[in-house]
């Protein structure tokens, strides 16, 4: 059986490892104290509170920071804000289309909201980025066939 994701309340979802943790996201701003990284460590930590000034402050200084879009929405969604968590995180695919994280969070969002399309649909853009044959694009294709019933 293929290990799936979980939403942290027992939901089964797509198959990645710590998606906090193993993102690939570079982080500019720093809090007071010159600490780089720590907004991705209050994210880690669920702090999100605590995160969103310090992603909203790099967006200012850069909007374009696809990661940084994308960890926006994170943070959103994650505060349930998931209007605007979606829209950063669409905005982030816009920009960079094979960034994982944006795929799997709206993965999520939309099977939270209950809606099979959106869900099936950002499924299979999420497929279209990955390497075929990789395990991944193996999982992924497992678990696009039981959402449609195969």
């Amino acid at each position: 059986a293929s290990e799936l994701m979980t939403d942290g309340h027992g939901k089964r979802g797509l198959p990645c490892a710590d998606r906090a943790g193993n993102n690939k996201i570079a982080f500019g701003a720093s809090k007071p104290g010159g600490d780089t990284h720590a907004h991705c460590e209050d994210y880690r930590a669920g702090r999100y509170a605590e995160a969103l000034p310090m992603v909203t402050l790099s967006l200012a200084a850069d909007a374009k920071q696809a990661d940084m879009v994308g960890l926006k929405g994170s943070v959103l969604l994650r505060m349930g804000n998931v209007a605007e968590a979606e829209q950063d995180l669409l905005a982030s695919i816009a920009m960079a289309p094979r960034t994982e994280i944006p795929y799997l969070d709206l993965e999520l969002l939309y099977r939270r909201r209950n809606d099979r399309a959106a869900q099936l649909g950002i499924l299979r853009r999420y497929l279209a980025t990955l390497p075929p044959g990789s395990e991944n694009a193996r999982r992924t294709e497992a678990y696009l066939q039981q959402l449609e019933g195969h």
